[in-house]
């Protein structure tokens, strides 16, 4: 009886570290922020900004934007660089107010790229664009 509540246990516990190791394994190699950095828009209506990553393998951008916003504005991201074929590029709108936490995630395969942000007519102060390359 003993020895069969024992197998039974270590069995159970086995199987408890395998997952956990499975689960770390996989959070390691799912690939993580790569780098980062932000740029810091001030007295403009327009801001351009060019961005090169040191990874040769991008695979994703997180981008955040944190401030207020008096009107609208867009935030564009274009690949930067000689192509042969079609540029890439995204396009994300923002609404008037607080920019609390506002997060975009793309897919994105190039190195280098150009970010501009061009408001609707105000001029904006101390907001924040955080570019973070994803592997």
């Amino acid at each position: 009886m003993k020895s069969k509540k024992l197998k039974r246990i270590l069995y159970v516990f086995a199987v408890l570290i395998m997952l956990i190791l499975g689960i770390v394994v996989w959070m390691q190699s799912s690939g993580g922020v790569v780098e980062e950095q932000t740029f810091t828009i001030n007295n403009k209506q327009l801001a351009t900004f060019v961005y090169n990553t040191k990874t040769e393998t991008p695979q994703r951008l997180h981008i955040t934007v944190k401030g207020t916003l008096d009107c609208d504005a867009i935030l564009t991201i274009r690949e930067d660089g000689e192509t042969s074929g079609i540029r890439s590029r995204r396009s994300f709108p923002l609404k008037a107010g607080e920019l609390k936490d506002r997060d975009f995630q793309t897919m994105w395969t190039h190195t280098g790229m150009i970010i501009e942000f061009k408001t609707d007519g105000c001029t904006v102060n101390d907001v924040k664009v955080k570019i973070e390359v994803l592997e």
